[in-house]
């Protein structure tokens, strides 16, 4: 089999009507991505190019966002990103399954599996894990960030802020300041900071493939529960 026969095989095409024409046109959707397979889908989900229908006819761009399930075989990855919640709930409950064989046997192969509710949540992960770094620690980094915030910007709602970890074009890390879930700024990703956390957790953590395959704020306040008893 061809990779272009392959690749389209593993499309779902859905008709797009352009916000800036009214012409429609098709666009490939990707129920499943494998990133050894198909290796230009590395990039193209990083980019956004992958959630991009460009018009044929006038050339305008429009988001599209859909739910995939990403395979990165060459670094024992694997993420769900599931936009609908009583799915999401289903696909937790296998992932978490003891008596799932097959899910057992991919974290015993060293998978890391993740699951998460939105686009960004996706990119952010595959921003950590490129990093090299832990996306726990990361949670529980967001958390010392997040109090030394409130000490520094009083006018915000501390309760509806958060965080999203990002690379820019030159490889810089950087935190994006979220309040209720919009934009407000970015601050600069303290490497020293982070490696002194994940120093305070060594022994306290399982493997990264053994880990609930949801991690967020919840994951990082269990820690700091687990680090006050010890």
């Amino acid at each position: 089999m061809s990779e272009e026969r392959e690749a389209l095989e593993n499309t779902v095409q859905a008709q797009v009507t352009c916000p800036g024409c009214g012409q429609q046109a098709t666009f490939d959707m990707y129920p499943m991505v494998n990133t050894q397979a198909n290796p230009e889908m590395k990039q193209a989900v990083r980019d956004r190019s992958a959630f991009t229908f460009v018009c044929p006819n006038c050339g305008e761009k429009t988001p599209i966002d859909y739910g995939f399930l990403y395979q990165q075989p060459e670094d024992s990855l694997i993420i769900h990103y599931v936009p609908d919640e009583q799915q999401r709930d289903q696909i937790h409950k296998m992932l978490t399954d003891p008596d799932n064989e097959k899910v057992q046997t991919i974290k015993n192969a060293g998978y890391v599996l993740r699951l998460v509710p939105t686009q960004e949540g996706l990119l952010e992960k595959l921003a950590i894990f490129d990093a090299g770094l832990d996306d726990r620690i990361m949670e529980v980094y967001k958390l010392s960030t997040l109090s030394t915030l409130r000490k520094e910007k009083p006018e915000l709602d501390i309760e509806k802020c958060d965080f999203l970890f990002f690379a820019d074009e030159e490889g810089k890390h950087w935190l994006q300041v979220l309040n209720d879930n919009k934009p407000y700024g970015t601050i600069g990703f303290n490497d020293k900071a982070y490696w002194s956390i994940a120093g305070d957790f060594v022994g306290i953590l399982p493997d990264l493939n053994q880990e609930d395959p949801v991690v967020n704020r919840e994951t990082a306040m269990e820690l700091m529960k687990k680090m006050g008893g010890r």
